[in-house]
């Protein structure tokens, strides 16, 4: 087995792979690992309750700045039993309760930091969270460098008409300076993403001017422009 491994992959390629291979183990065990964790914990009709009540309900179309608003309280070591399924490590940060929605008669969503704007849907009779939304939970976000920021800010709304919240986000690059040598300085890009078979997929049906026009009418009804200033 050894020597066909080694004429299969030449010892060139081997060590080019090698560390690949090591990541791939590494994550597969710990996949394992958390799959088997004896510290893993049901969830109560009584800490989901508890974690429930640690947000404010909010309604749609929500702005997700609007979350922002007003005091927030710190999700519990028992109430995060209903968000992980265990408790906290001593060496995680605090998550702290921002707002909550109904999604529909199962499902409630909820926005929650660390990670600015995280949302998590959880099903409300289950206790479980439901998967593939991790990957889309930055919701809201500034980042700085070099005389430039980048941010994204996000609705949830119908945007289909299917009677079930789906999300749009505006993502924009402004450029501080006119010496900045920046090609997307000033750019605006929209994107959707709908709610179809228990995940959010990317909508790219809808154009870009389609999707703007929807973005800045629900900016006006909250007097702001585009870009989230006041009018």
């Amino acid at each position: 087995m050894k020597n066909w491994f080694k004429t299969v992959i030449p010892r060139s390629h081997w060590r080019g792979i090698h560390p690949y291979i090591t990541i791939l183990c590494m994550t597969l065990t710990t996949r394992v690992a958390l799959a088997i964790s004896p510290y893993r914990q049901a969830v109560s009709d009584e800490d989901f309750r508890l974690f429930d009540e640690l947000f404010v309900e909010k309604t749609l179309p929500l702005y997700i700045s609007d979350c922002w608003q007003g005091e927030h309280m710190a999700i519990t070591e028992r109430a995060a039993l209903a968000l992980y399924g265990q408790p906290l490590s001593d060496d995680e940060d605090t998550p702290t309760a921002l707002c909550k929605f109904s999604f529909d008669k199962n499902i409630q969503g909820y926005v929650i930091t660390p990670n600015l704007g995280t949302l998590v849907l959880l099903n409300k009779k289950t206790h479980q969270r439901l998967a593939n939304i991790e990957s889309y939970g930055h919701l809201l976000s500034g980042n700085g460098d070099e005389g430039t920021v980048d941010t994204t800010q996000s609705w949830i709304l119908d945007l289909n008409n299917d009677e079930e919240p789906d999300i749009l986000r505006r993502s924009a690059v402004t450029c501080l300076s006119p010496l900045i040598d920046r090609k997307d300085c000033g750019t605006e890009t929209y994107s959707a993403e709908v709610w179809q078979h228990g995940q959010f997929i990317h909508d790219r049906k809808i154009s870009q001017e389609v999707l703007k026009k929807r973005y800045r009418t629900l900016m006006e009804t909250k007097g702001l422009t585009i870009e989230g200033r006041k009018q």
